[in-house]
């Protein structure tokens, strides 16, 4: 087996046939044995934040950032809550049919979200602890009007987001301030290989149901902060966790040398060794026997334990899935109390007492240059409205359409305010236009970690193209840090074949 580094493939679409096109090629498997692709028993939990947080740490600032980062929550960590605080959410439905998740479903979300965070109704039976954190939707946009704290948007991005190369594109779809907001977007599917493992002929891979910014990670308040995922329940507590400053439980294996600096640094969670997930809750795995050490876990742990693998943050087993721990609620309180500081509750109360609700529609979710987009008001409990395109204000009354034809390339900023009959309140709604020549390139790997050695194992790689809007031409290219250098693996125009790319990787002999 040998390591290549890193390999890039770039997908290039061409709006027009190129004049001149290489004749398609479709390198196969070789019969030797592509590595079979395998997922023995049910995981807990597929979430992508390691691979977000090993990519991070290879920058030496950025260790500086975590290391300096954990030393502020740990002077907060025995501090603690004596009441409740709650934490303004929205919800962003990245979707080919926004409709198709609906409102009903986003609330029950944020009850469950609630029960967890508490332990209370179907977690009440948990031995964790209440965490004195609480969730609820948005009352109050951010320009200041009335909102449901859920906003939809159509687009490709919802289905297949591969989380290495689109999290910007998709975020920058739809965000709120992201200070005061703790933006969700919800999409289908998300590509993003977060663990393999290779024995015996057989690989076992985990792929991302769902990742989220740690306050460490890109910066809080950053234009990608928040929390990705495709569904709720315990997917959308764990990634919570994240968000508020809770690591892995298996975080940094079975070192326990100090508990407050060592794995997942909390004190009352065990060491843990394995992602694995155990047969079933009553039979957790004991993957390590360093749980006495770091003065018995701070006094916890007296004697080795096995893993906790009913923990929210835990791979154990999805079933089993149904606490947070004191300590775990005490760092989440402390990440509140020092970097998450923005999440105030002014945005939960309505601006004013009116079911005013802003909304509109439009034609084209993915527009060229030249298309006349037209948008069409469906607001609720309003009279009066106010149209605006990159925050300058183009049209009032009581209108019910608008089109906007876009010139260049680029983005587009179209908000409606939508007001009560007496102009005394107001909610909005802004969405994004993006013009382009129309087409768009995207594609996902099957793969990401793989073994390859000539004439004994060849590995292949299946490239999906799921370009938007182009059946003309793609030119597939391979770039990396190695002897292959940087060439044309294929190219096809209209009527070439499959637009898919299969590639076997091979030993090359250096």
């Amino acid at each position: 087996m040998r390591n290549y580094g890193l390999v890039m493939f770039l997908l290039f679409i061409s709006c027009y046939p190129p004049v001149n096109t290489i004749a398609q090629q479709r390198s196969r498997a070789s019969a030797s044995g592509d590595s079979v692709i395998a997922n023995p028993g049910a995981l807990k939990m597929s979430c992508g934040v390691d691979v977000l947080l090993n990519e991070l740490r290879k920058n030496p600032a950025f260790l500086t950032i975590e290391k300096n980062t954990n030393a502020e929550i740990i002077k907060k960590v025995s501090m603690g809550f004596t009441d409740t605080v709650i934490l303004p959410v929205v919800f962003h439905i990245i979707n080919t049919n926004p409709a198709a998740i609906t409102d009903l479903q986003i609330a029950d979300a944020v009850r469950d979200l609630n029960n967890a965070f508490s332990k209370t109704n179907n977690y009440a039976g948990s031995q964790g602890a209440d965490t004195k954190i609480r969730f609820a939707l948005a009352q109050k946009d951010p320009n200041g009007g009335n909102t449901s704290g859920i906003d939809r948007v159509a687009s490709y991005y919802s289905d297949n987001m591969n989380m290495y190369t689109e999290d910007g594109l998709l975020k920058s779809l739809q965000i709120w301030n992201p200070v005061k907001y703790i933006n969700i977007w919800v999409v289908s599917s998300i590509i993003g290989e977060i663990g393999a493992s290779f024995g015996c002929g057989v690989w076992t891979r985990m792929n991302a149901g769902g990742y989220a910014t740690m306050p460490t990670a890109g910066g809080v308040g950053s234009l990608t902060d928040g929390i990705v995922v495709t569904g709720f329940g315990p997917m959308l507590a764990h990634e919570m966790g994240h968000y508020l400053g809770l690591y892995h439980t298996f975080e940094g294996g079975c070192t326990n040398n100090n508990c407050l600096t060592d794995g997942d640094r909390v004190c009352d969670t065990p060491p843990d060794g394995t992602t694995l997930s155990s047969p079933s809750c009553s039979s957790p795995t004991n993957s390590c026997n360093t749980d006495t050490l770091s003065n018995h876990s701070n006094g916890f742990f007296p004697r080795d334990t096995t893993d906790q693998i009913a923990n929210f943050m835990d791979y154990g087993n999805t079933s089993c899935s149904n606490q947070f721990t004191q300590g775990q609620a005490d760092r989440m309180q402390a990440t509140l109390l020092t970097l998450r500081t923005g999440l105030l509750p002014d945005v939960l109360t309505k601006p004013c007492n009116t079911n005013a609700i802003a909304s509109f529609t439009r034609n084209i979710d993915h527009p060229k240059v030249g298309d006349p987009i037209v948008f069409t008001n469906t607001s609720t409990n309003s009279t009066f409205f106010r149209w605006l395109v990159n925050d300058v204000s183009v049209a009032t009354g009581a209108i019910t359409t608008r089109t906007l034809t876009p010139t260049i390339v680029g983005k587009t900023k179209v908000t409606l305010y939508a007001y009560s009959a007496d102009l005394s309140c107001y909610a909005s709604f802004s969405d994004f236009v993006f013009a382009d020549c129309g087409v768009a390139a995207r594609f996902y790997n099957n793969k990401r970690s793989i073994a390859s050695k000539t004439n004994i194992y060849l590995d292949t790689v299946l490239f999906t193209n799921n370009s938007y809007g182009s059946n003309l031409a793609y030119t597939w290219i391979r770039t990396n840090n190695s002897a292959f250098g940087r060439n044309i693996v294929t190219s096809n125009a209209a009527g070439g074949g499959a637009n898919d790319l299969s590639y076997v990787f091979q030993d090359p002999g250096v």
